[in-house]
């Protein structure tokens, strides 16, 4: 027996194994990929709500009304906002506490974001 014939089909099991070892290594690749997409995701929604619910803030600031729900609606449509203004007390009696909460779904979890901020009564006109 000479030694070409123990060696036979040594190549096939050397392709084999590194095939596996790159599709392994590829699909391990791409569930890295995936699950810090998806992270990135959530990022980026919660940095857009934390924008709505300042842009609302600084529009009740200056203007003292909100954006209008259009306005509001084609900015940030995958997100919705509540607004609650209450009178200050004791020291902050002259202030108004408003309070903006922006809520919304991304990738089948609730993202939910309330920022508060006191602002001048507004006398009526």
């Amino acid at each position: 027996m000479n030694s070409r014939q123990r060696q036979h089909g040594w190549l096939m099991v050397e392709m084999v194994v590194a095939l596996f070892v790159i599709f392994t290594l590829t699909a391990a690749l791409t569930t890295i990929t995936l699950t810090a997409g998806k992270g990135n995701r959530m990022l980026w929604a919660r940095r857009q709500a934390l924008a709505a619910a300042e842009a609302q803030l600084d529009c009740l600031t200056q203007s003292g009304a909100p954006l209008p729900e259009a306005e509001f609606k084609r900015l940030w449509p995958s997100f919705d906002c509540t607004i609650e203004i209450v009178a200050g007390t004791g020291s902050t009696a002259q202030l108004q506490r408003a309070q903006v909460t922006v809520a919304g779904r991304v990738n089948k979890k609730k993202i939910c974001v309330t920022k508060q901020r006191y602002i001048i009564e507004r006398e009526a006109q």
